[in-house]
């Protein structure tokens, strides 16, 4: 029932978000913060990123009933104050948070063929995604206070769990060679775990002598380097090289649904490199 009414979001948002792709390109107000709804957007996001909390936060699949009940009473807030209405001014307002109930959405799709190539079939979505994948400054985003990553680390999961048993893994995930293999092994077994200084000690190993293979070994490796560092001049050079690295391996929706189908923890590492940056809230 949790992810039926899930799925039910999902085709409830979409004209909305896809009506608003053209104006979240380019974000006055990203963080929604001087709209007449200021305040339910505030709470929108504040519960969204409650989801990533804990000892495993992004690392770990968000169990159903906490993600139903953050969409539904997101948009119980916002709908509230007739913030998903056709009104001019609700229409212009918040689209960034309107893309995350959306994102967020997408996790209660049980249906392997409605999930697999979802970006490539909603361009109204994808294009948004990816520019802020691409486009956007990763520490803008942070600083918004919305957890992009996070989200995607959660559509992650859902689309590797639906899709693995009908995929050649192995092919998506670029385990091409031994040593990418090893890698590989290491960073999943720890990443059930929660070891992340095994997966620190592991992708430092990697990164001296990096092996042809997988593009997302490399950048996996490069997030948990940049998610570790302590030294934040480090930390932001890190993740302009990692957006760098996006721009040259992802730039088209297809490739977003494989980077988001394969079983690397990168988008879990990606979200704890970034989101240090987020304003308190």
């Amino acid at each position: 029932m949790a992810r039926l009414l899930l799925a039910a979001l999902v085709t409830f948002l979409a004209p909305l978000v896809a009506a608003q792709a053209q104006d979240i390109m380019a974000p006055e107000d990203m963080s929604c913060t001087t709209g007449p709804r200021a305040v339910q957007w505030g709470r929108v996001k504040s519960r969204f990123r409650k989801l990533f909390e804990g000892p495993h936060g992004p690392f770990k699949s968000v169990e159903v009933e906490a993600l139903v009940n953050a969409v539904k009473e997101s948009i119980s807030d916002v709908d509230a104050v007739r913030g998903l209405s056709g009104d001019a001014d609700a229409v212009n307002e918040c689209g960034v948070g309107k893309l995350f109930i959306q994102l967020l959405s997408l996790v209660g799709i049980e249906e392997p063929s409605a999930i697999a190539q979802y970006f490539q079939e909603h361009q109204g979505i994808a294009s948004p995604v990816l520019t802020t994948l691409l486009d956007i400054p990763w520490v803008t985003v942070a600083q918004s206070g919305w957890p992009f990553f996070g989200v995607l680390a959660q559509i992650n999961y859902q689309k590797a769990r639906l899709l693995g048993p009908m995929l050649n893994v192995a092919a998506v995930d670029g385990l091409a060679t031994e040593a990418v293999q090893a890698y590989f092994d290491v960073m999943t077994g720890a990443q059930h775990s929660g070891d992340m200084v095994a997966m620190a000690t592991a992708s430092q190993m990697y990164l001296r002598q990096p092996p042809e293979g997988s593009p997302y070994a490399g950048l996996t490796a490069m997030a948990t380097q940049t998610a570790v560092s302590m030294d934040i001049q480090e930390r932001l050079k890190g993740i302009q090289t990692l957006q760098d690295a996006f721009r040259q391996a992802l730039t088209t929706p297809q490739e977003l649904d494989i980077a988001l189908t394969i079983r690397w923890p990168l988008w879990g590492f990606l979200h704890v490199s970034v989101d240090v940056f987020a304003d308190a809230l």
